[in-house]
């Protein structure tokens, strides 16, 4: 017995031995190691393994690839207590590492982390998942302490590496927490282990959460424990599948219950949604969150901005409150309180929604002078002072404002802008200044870059102050872009016409009319062009048809040259 007692002996101090006696704290503090088990979403089990208590909020630490394709998981404590996992509070793949939360209850034990680093040499142990009353500590030291990402501990043990180590915790002498045992090639003659200050610092952010290693993971993630961190995933996730994004809230409110932005996200979203059953409930919320709100001017203006939104979307329009008037108070309230340019800016837009254009065009003139000044808001501003229709000037001063707000060159950004002040300048004849901002437009987004029907668009400019040359250009450069748009080639024609290019009218309109023999226009035309080049009996023959099929204007030129 002697002889065998020795052997033993010297293989723990080869490889680890066993503590001699047990202490005190590890009778309560074994009850925080835990077997971990995870399932598939039909609840068949993925894996098993090991994981460590280390909040008294029923926070656990436990291996990463545990909960790949996982949809739920328990753990079960020495004592034989099962306790299902809530959700998931942190991950990170390349440390192998996993935090999930249970619910506390009055026999959960959790490992408290120790301070500081511990020094190469230290005496630690590995503390075992046993199910009798105290388990037996596994003593080691650390060979090496080294700093990982952002300072933290990582260790190397001097315990020969061993499958059933694989999530156990390492403590110190008074059984706080050092670290947790990594997986490693079991022919190893360590073992690793990352700190516990890295455990208790993993956590969710907004950013996290849509990272590789969370999107790996099936089961339910929490929300960062930060609520600005929480409202900025709220945030991220407005455009996610309703159903996704309304459990993101229910989540948000239960975790931060004093926070207004749960209430108003959870009522734009009934709105958004068009939920007409539930919007009793998104009334009830915008309440609440007004109640409970710790900004009142911002938390007004989404109020107010919630109903004008959706009013434009047709949404709400029959509940009686929900009126265009109701959010302008509400937008008034709000810059009374905190009077910023946005809140004026919304302003504007709710005013011209209401067709209260002079007091619109004053909110976007004040918004002009402010830092959101901005070639939109110029544009808009000019759009409204059109709708009014008494200052034309103005009206193109204010276009040029959006256009040059950038300098020059100008860039694709305001393009828009000179096309529509284009449109401006044509509803009021001033075809030669139309002519102009359509040139500026082709010089901002390149020839290469447009269409056959910018081309036609110019081009009937450009007949209308008869600068004949450059509409003829034109219009064969539209044809070019579009060889199959017939309606160009008949445009075509008529400008050839329009030109007395005769010889150029006359084949291309005969090649229209096989394709269209009852259109009127072709044969009107080719009539014209033949009487242009002294082919009376054909011209005649074409007018005819014309009028045949319908044209006005041929039965004139009839009386006038085919007596």
């Amino acid at each position: 017995m002697r002889k065998f007692s020795l052997l033993s002996g010297l293989a723990l101090m080869l490889c680890g031995g066993l503590s001699a006696s047990a202490p005190k704290w590890l009778k309560t503090n074994h009850n925080a190691v835990c077997t971990v088990i995870t399932y598939d979403a039909d609840g068949n089990q993925c894996a098993q393994g090991q994981g460590v208590i280390i909040g008294t909020d029923g926070t656990v630490v436990s291996e990463y690839d545990l909960f790949r394709n996982a949809a739920s998981a328990k753990t079960i404590d020495a004592q034989g207590t099962e306790r299902q996992a809530l959700r998931i509070t942190g991950a990170n793949s390349m440390y192998d590492v996993v935090k999930f939360t249970v619910a506390p209850d009055k026999k959960l034990r959790s490992l408290v982390a120790a301070s500081g680093r511990a020094g190469i040499e230290s005496p630690v142990s590995i503390m075992p998942y046993t199910k009798a009353k105290a388990g037996r500590l596994t003593a080691t030291s650390l060979v090496r302490s080294q700093q990982i990402q952002d300072g933290y501990s990582y260790y190397t043990l001097s315990a020969r590496m061993d499958s059933s180590l694989v999530g156990l915790p390492v403590v110190n002498q008074e059984g706080k927490l050092l670290a947790v045992i990594q997986k490693s090639d079991i022919s190893d003659t360590t073992c690793y282990a990352i700190g516990a200050d890295f455990l208790n610092a993993l956590k969710i952010t907004a950013l996290s959460l849509n990272s590789a290693d969370y999107q790996r993971l099936p089961m339910k993630k929490a929300l960062p424990e930060e609520e600005e961190q929480a409202i900025t995933y709220l945030y991220m996730t407005r455009g996610s599948e309703p159903e996704f994004y309304s459990q993101i809230i229910e989540d948000f409110i239960e975790q931060f219950p004093g926070s207004a932005d749960g209430y108003m996200s959870r009522a734009q979203h009934i709105i958004a949604i068009n939920d007409s059953v539930n919007f009793g409930k998104a009334l009830t919320d915008i309440q609440t969150a007004l109640k409970k709100t710790e900004k009142p001017a911002e938390t007004h203006a989404s109020y107010g901005n919630l109903i004008y939104s959706s009013l434009s979307a047709g949404i709400g329009t029959s509940i009686e409150e929900w009126t265009l008037d109701k959010a302008l108070a509400e937008t008034e309230t709000a810059y009374s309180l905190d009077p910023q340019p946005a809140y004026l800016l919304q302003k504007g837009k709710i005013e011209f929604a209401m067709k209260n254009y002079q007091a619109s065009f004053e909110t976007y003139t004040k918004l002009n002078s402010t830092d959101l000044r901005s070639p939109e808001n110029y544009f808009y501003t000019a759009m409204i002072k059109d709708q009014i229709g008494d200052d034309l000037d103005m009206v193109l001063a204010l276009m040029d404002s959006a256009i040059n707000f950038y300098g020059k060159p100008l860039t694709q950004q305001v393009s828009s802008y000179v096309i529509e002040k284009a449109n401006i300048e044509e509803r009021h004849a001033m075809y030669k200044e139309a002519v102009l901002d359509y040139n500026t437009y082709e010089e901002i987004l390149g020839s290469g870059n447009l269409t056959a029907d910018f081309y036609v668009f110019r081009e009937q400019l450009e007949i209308k102050c008869r600068m004949y040359e450059q509409a003829l250009a034109d219009i064969e450069k539209a044809a070019v872009i579009a060889p199959d748009d017939a309606s160009i080639y008949l445009e075509l024609a008529s400008m050839y016409v329009r030109v007395n290019y005769n010889e150029k009218a006359i084949p291309l309109l005969k090649s229209l009319i096989k394709v269209y023999p009852e259109d009127p226009d072709c044969h009107r035309l080719l009539g014209v062009a033949y009487m242009r080049t002294s082919q009376n009996d054909d011209a005649c023959e074409e007018l005819h048809l014309a009028k045949q099929y319908g044209d006005t204007i041929a039965d004139t030129l009839i009386e006038q040259n085919c007596k």
